[in-house]
Protein backbone atom coordinates (compact mmCIF):
# COMPACT_ATOMS: atom_id res chain seq x y z
CA UNK A 1 0.00 0.00 0.00
CA UNK A 2 1.19 3.19 -0.66
CA UNK A 3 -0.42 7.07 -0.96
CA UNK A 4 -1.37 9.88 1.32
CA UNK A 5 -2.82 10.32 4.53
CA UNK A 6 -4.29 14.00 5.74
CA UNK A 7 -3.53 13.74 9.57
CA UNK A 8 -4.32 16.43 11.83
CA UNK A 9 -1.11 17.41 13.67
CA UNK A 10 -2.17 17.50 17.70
CA UNK A 11 -0.43 20.55 19.58
CA UNK A 12 2.50 19.19 21.80
CA UNK A 13 4.04 16.83 19.24
CA UNK A 14 6.42 17.55 17.15
CA UNK A 15 6.71 16.58 13.10
CA UNK A 16 9.01 13.77 13.91
CA UNK A 17 6.73 12.54 16.57
CA UNK A 18 4.14 12.70 14.59
CA UNK A 19 5.87 10.42 11.45
CA UNK A 20 7.36 8.13 14.54
CA UNK A 21 3.74 7.24 15.86
CA UNK A 22 3.09 6.42 12.62
CA UNK A 23 5.08 4.20 11.69
CA UNK A 24 4.48 2.40 14.57
CA UNK A 25 0.78 2.20 14.50
CA UNK A 26 0.90 0.96 10.60
CA UNK A 27 4.44 -1.05 11.10
CA UNK A 28 5.37 0.62 8.21
CA UNK A 29 9.28 2.35 8.46
CA UNK A 30 9.18 4.21 4.84
CA UNK A 31 6.70 6.96 5.94
CA UNK A 32 7.62 10.83 5.20
CA UNK A 33 6.09 14.28 5.65
CA UNK A 34 5.79 17.31 3.33
CA UNK A 35 6.14 20.08 5.60
CA UNK A 36 6.84 20.66 9.55
CA UNK A 37 4.35 22.48 11.66
CA UNK A 38 6.21 23.92 14.72
CA UNK A 39 5.46 21.80 18.10
CA UNK A 40 2.57 24.19 19.44
CA UNK A 41 0.75 24.74 16.47
CA UNK A 42 -1.74 21.93 15.15
CA UNK A 43 -3.37 21.01 11.64
CA UNK A 44 -3.02 19.29 8.55
CA UNK A 45 -0.46 17.33 8.15
CA UNK A 46 0.06 15.56 4.94
CA UNK A 47 1.99 12.12 5.08
CA UNK A 48 3.57 9.81 2.46
CA UNK A 49 3.40 6.31 3.15
CA UNK A 50 5.90 3.40 1.57
CA UNK A 51 6.56 4.24 -2.32
CA UNK A 52 4.72 7.54 -1.92
CA UNK A 53 7.87 8.85 0.03
CA UNK A 54 9.57 8.83 -3.62
CA UNK A 55 6.47 11.71 -5.06
CA UNK A 56 7.17 14.27 -2.50
CA UNK A 57 9.05 16.47 -4.44
CA UNK A 58 6.24 16.53 -6.64
CA UNK A 59 3.66 18.30 -3.62
CA UNK A 60 4.30 21.90 -5.16
CA UNK A 61 1.60 23.34 -3.77
CA UNK A 62 3.02 26.83 -2.54
CA UNK A 63 -0.24 27.81 -0.63
CA UNK A 64 -0.80 27.14 3.02
CA UNK A 65 -3.58 28.86 4.81
CA UNK A 66 -3.97 29.09 8.78
CA UNK A 67 -5.84 30.96 11.10
CA UNK A 68 -3.60 31.96 14.29
CA UNK A 69 -4.09 33.82 17.50
CA UNK A 70 -2.09 36.88 18.12
CA UNK A 71 -1.53 37.87 21.85
CA UNK A 72 -0.92 41.72 22.03
CA UNK A 73 1.55 43.49 23.98
CA UNK A 74 3.75 40.27 25.25
CA UNK A 75 6.96 39.60 23.18
CA UNK A 76 9.04 37.03 23.47
CA UNK A 77 12.10 35.20 22.05
CA UNK A 78 10.67 32.08 20.64
CA UNK A 79 7.53 34.35 18.95
CA UNK A 80 5.36 32.07 20.27
CA UNK A 81 3.31 31.41 23.81
CA UNK A 82 6.91 28.54 24.43
CA UNK A 83 8.77 31.26 24.72
CA UNK A 84 10.56 33.90 27.60
CA UNK A 85 8.65 36.65 27.83
CA UNK A 86 11.68 39.54 26.55
CA UNK A 87 9.41 42.45 26.91
CA UNK A 88 6.06 43.52 27.67
CA UNK A 89 3.47 46.89 26.40
CA UNK A 90 0.76 47.39 29.16
CA UNK A 91 -0.07 51.22 28.27
CA UNK A 92 -0.16 51.18 24.71
CA UNK A 93 -3.26 51.17 22.83
CA UNK A 94 -4.10 50.92 19.55
CA UNK A 95 -8.42 50.69 17.83
CA UNK A 96 -9.42 48.22 15.71
CA UNK A 97 -9.06 50.82 12.40
CA UNK A 98 -5.20 50.71 13.20
CA UNK A 99 -4.97 46.88 13.66
CA UNK A 100 -6.39 45.85 10.42
CA UNK A 101 -4.51 49.01 8.54
CA UNK A 102 -1.32 46.99 9.81
CA UNK A 103 -2.37 43.55 9.21
CA UNK A 104 -3.40 44.87 5.51
CA UNK A 105 0.19 46.21 5.07
CA UNK A 106 1.92 42.62 5.19
CA UNK A 107 -0.30 41.56 2.11
CA UNK A 108 2.01 40.80 -0.43
CA UNK A 109 5.73 39.98 -1.58
CA UNK A 110 8.29 40.91 1.47
CA UNK A 111 11.06 39.72 2.90
CA UNK A 112 10.63 37.70 6.42
CA UNK A 113 13.16 37.37 9.09
CA UNK A 114 12.83 33.71 10.72
CA UNK A 115 12.64 33.38 14.75
CA UNK A 116 16.35 32.27 15.90
CA UNK A 117 14.48 29.25 17.50
CA UNK A 118 13.77 27.44 13.77
CA UNK A 119 15.15 24.73 11.72
CA UNK A 120 16.72 26.94 9.21
CA UNK A 121 20.54 25.97 8.72
CA UNK A 122 23.03 28.98 8.84
CA UNK A 123 26.83 27.85 8.45
CA UNK A 124 25.23 24.22 8.69
CA UNK A 125 24.11 24.69 12.05
CA UNK A 126 19.76 24.90 12.62
CA UNK A 127 18.97 28.40 14.53
CA UNK A 128 18.01 26.75 17.58
CA UNK A 129 21.21 25.27 18.15
CA UNK A 130 23.19 28.95 17.99
CA UNK A 131 20.21 29.86 20.22
CA UNK A 132 20.36 27.19 22.48
CA UNK A 133 24.56 27.74 22.98
CA UNK A 134 23.70 31.17 23.57
CA UNK A 135 26.01 32.00 19.93
CA UNK A 136 24.92 35.33 18.41
CA UNK A 137 24.64 34.75 14.41
CA UNK A 138 23.05 36.35 11.60
CA UNK A 139 19.51 35.16 10.81
CA UNK A 140 19.01 36.02 7.04
CA UNK A 141 15.96 36.75 5.39
CA UNK A 142 13.95 34.94 3.05
CA UNK A 143 11.24 35.82 0.35
CA UNK A 144 7.60 35.37 1.37
CA UNK A 145 4.51 36.14 -0.11
CA UNK A 146 1.30 36.32 1.44
CA UNK A 147 -1.95 36.28 -0.88
CA UNK A 148 -4.47 36.77 1.76
CA UNK A 149 -4.70 38.59 5.33
CA UNK A 150 -7.43 39.47 7.39
CA UNK A 151 -8.13 40.50 11.17
CA UNK A 152 -11.07 38.11 12.18
CA UNK A 153 -11.61 39.96 16.19
CA UNK A 154 -13.04 37.61 18.39
CA UNK A 155 -14.74 40.28 20.26
CA UNK A 156 -16.73 43.64 19.35
CA UNK A 157 -13.88 45.63 21.16
CA UNK A 158 -12.74 49.01 19.10
CA UNK A 159 -9.73 49.14 21.29
CA UNK A 160 -6.82 46.52 21.89
CA UNK A 161 -4.20 46.80 23.90
CA UNK A 162 -1.85 44.46 26.60
CA UNK A 163 -2.82 40.66 26.51
CA UNK A 164 -5.62 40.78 24.38
CA UNK A 165 -6.11 38.21 21.77
CA UNK A 166 -6.38 38.69 17.51
CA UNK A 167 -7.09 35.63 15.02
CA UNK A 168 -5.74 36.37 11.98
CA UNK A 169 -6.70 34.37 8.88
CA UNK A 170 -4.00 34.11 6.26
CA UNK A 171 -2.82 32.38 3.12
CA UNK A 172 0.78 32.38 2.17
CA UNK A 173 3.44 30.68 0.54
CA UNK A 174 5.37 27.75 1.70
CA UNK A 175 8.48 28.84 4.35
CA UNK A 176 6.22 31.78 6.03
CA UNK A 177 6.29 31.57 9.36
CA UNK A 178 3.53 32.75 10.94
CA UNK A 179 5.45 33.50 14.31
CA UNK A 180 7.21 36.26 12.61
CA UNK A 181 4.22 37.57 10.94
CA UNK A 182 2.73 37.82 14.39
CA UNK A 183 6.04 39.44 15.92
CA UNK A 184 6.41 41.60 13.29
CA UNK A 185 2.27 42.65 13.67
CA UNK A 186 3.46 43.42 17.07
CA UNK A 187 6.52 45.69 16.23
CA UNK A 188 4.54 47.50 13.71
CA UNK A 189 1.83 47.91 16.26
CA UNK A 190 4.30 49.52 18.82
CA UNK A 191 3.25 47.00 21.27
CA UNK A 192 5.03 43.59 20.38
CA UNK A 193 3.59 40.39 20.08
CA UNK A 194 3.85 36.96 19.79
CA UNK A 195 1.83 33.89 18.14
CA UNK A 196 -0.52 32.81 20.85
CA UNK A 197 -2.06 29.20 18.89
CA UNK A 198 -1.65 28.12 15.05
CA UNK A 199 -3.58 25.91 13.31
CA UNK A 200 -2.90 25.15 9.58
CA UNK A 201 -5.95 24.99 8.14
CA UNK A 202 -4.93 23.61 4.29
CA UNK A 203 -1.38 22.15 2.93
CA UNK A 204 -0.98 20.67 -0.68
CA UNK A 205 -4.84 20.62 -1.55
CA UNK A 206 -5.70 19.17 1.58
CA UNK A 207 -7.82 20.57 4.52
CA UNK A 208 -8.34 20.04 7.89
CA UNK A 209 -12.03 19.44 7.50
CA UNK A 210 -10.60 16.18 5.98
CA UNK A 211 -8.06 15.37 8.54
CA UNK A 212 -8.10 11.75 10.73
CA UNK A 213 -7.21 12.74 13.92
CA UNK A 214 -4.88 10.25 15.81
CA UNK A 215 -7.83 8.46 18.03
CA UNK A 216 -9.79 7.92 14.55
CA UNK A 217 -6.30 6.56 12.90
CA UNK A 218 -5.86 3.88 15.68
CA UNK A 219 -9.90 2.82 15.07
CA UNK A 220 -9.20 2.96 11.04
CA UNK A 221 -6.17 0.10 11.57
CA UNK A 222 -7.71 -1.85 14.00
CA UNK A 223 -10.82 -1.96 12.08
CA UNK A 224 -8.44 -2.92 9.19
CA UNK A 225 -10.25 -0.17 7.16
CA UNK A 226 -6.98 2.21 6.36
CA UNK A 227 -6.95 1.34 2.81
CA UNK A 228 -9.99 3.26 2.51
CA UNK A 229 -8.51 6.67 3.69
CA UNK A 230 -5.55 6.34 2.08
CA UNK A 231 -5.49 8.89 -1.24
CA UNK A 232 -4.21 7.13 -4.01
CA UNK A 233 -1.06 9.22 -5.44
CA UNK A 234 -2.36 10.20 -8.78
CA UNK A 235 -5.15 11.96 -7.12
CA UNK A 236 -2.96 14.23 -5.46
CA UNK A 237 -0.14 15.44 -7.67
CA UNK A 238 -2.20 17.13 -10.11
CA UNK A 239 -0.29 15.87 -13.43
CA UNK A 240 -2.67 14.53 -16.36
CA UNK A 241 -3.41 10.73 -15.60
CA UNK A 242 -3.04 8.69 -18.88
CA UNK A 243 -5.13 5.26 -18.47
CA UNK A 244 -2.81 2.60 -19.46
CA UNK A 245 -3.90 -0.70 -21.65
CA UNK A 246 -2.55 -4.05 -19.54
CA UNK A 247 0.63 -4.81 -22.27
CA UNK A 248 1.09 -0.56 -21.70
CA UNK A 249 1.62 -1.42 -17.66
CA UNK A 250 3.70 -4.29 -18.41
CA UNK A 251 6.10 -1.95 -20.61
CA UNK A 252 6.08 1.00 -18.12
CA UNK A 253 7.12 -1.05 -15.02
CA UNK A 254 10.20 -1.75 -16.84
CA UNK A 255 11.13 1.46 -17.18
CA UNK A 256 10.31 1.48 -20.95
CA UNK A 257 8.54 4.49 -23.08
CA UNK A 258 5.31 4.45 -24.43
CA UNK A 259 3.76 6.37 -27.17
CA UNK A 260 1.97 9.52 -26.24
CA UNK A 261 -1.80 9.65 -27.00
CA UNK A 262 -1.43 13.24 -27.94
CA UNK A 263 1.52 16.22 -27.94
CA UNK A 264 2.49 18.42 -25.08
CA UNK A 265 4.99 20.44 -23.95
CA UNK A 266 8.37 18.98 -23.87
CA UNK A 267 9.24 18.20 -20.33
CA UNK A 268 4.87 17.71 -19.51
CA UNK A 269 4.89 15.68 -16.44
CA UNK A 270 1.78 12.74 -16.78
CA UNK A 271 0.49 9.97 -13.95
CA UNK A 272 0.31 6.57 -15.39
CA UNK A 273 -2.01 4.83 -14.36
CA UNK A 274 -3.22 0.94 -14.42
CA UNK A 275 -6.33 -0.38 -12.77
CA UNK A 276 -6.60 2.82 -10.49
CA UNK A 277 -3.14 2.63 -9.09
CA UNK A 278 0.31 4.52 -9.98
CA UNK A 279 2.87 2.48 -11.93
CA UNK A 280 4.73 5.46 -12.99
CA UNK A 281 5.41 9.72 -13.16
CA UNK A 282 6.51 9.93 -16.68
CA UNK A 283 7.70 13.11 -18.90
CA UNK A 284 6.25 13.75 -22.61
CA UNK A 285 9.46 14.17 -25.20
CA UNK A 286 8.72 14.77 -28.92
CA UNK A 287 9.21 12.25 -31.32
CA UNK A 288 7.39 9.86 -33.60
CA UNK A 289 4.03 10.27 -34.67
CA UNK A 290 2.66 12.55 -31.09
CA UNK A 291 5.77 12.16 -28.95
CA UNK A 292 6.54 9.68 -26.51
CA UNK A 293 6.26 9.02 -22.39
CA UNK A 294 8.95 8.43 -21.09
CA UNK A 295 8.60 7.15 -16.96
CA UNK A 296 10.92 8.88 -14.66
CA UNK A 297 10.01 7.69 -11.70
CA UNK A 298 8.70 4.14 -11.75
CA UNK A 299 6.30 2.83 -8.84
CA UNK A 300 7.10 -1.04 -7.98
CA UNK A 301 5.07 -0.89 -5.26
CA UNK A 302 5.55 -2.38 -1.58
Amino acid sequence: MYGFLNVLKPPGMTSHDLVAFLRKLLKMRKIGHSGTLDPNAAGVMVLALGQATRLLEYLKSDTKKYIGLIRLGITTDTYDADGIITSTCPEKKVSLTELEEVVASFQGVQEQKPPLVSAIRVNGKRLYQYARSGQEVEVPTRQVEITEIRIKPLSQKKVFGYNDLVRIAVTCSKGTYIRSLAHDIGVRCGLGAHLAALLRTESDGFAVADTLTLDELQAVVSGDFLADKVVPPHKVLGFPVVELSSSEAGTVVNGNQIRAREEASSGTLFSLVYNERLLAVAEYRPGGRAGILQPVKVMPGD
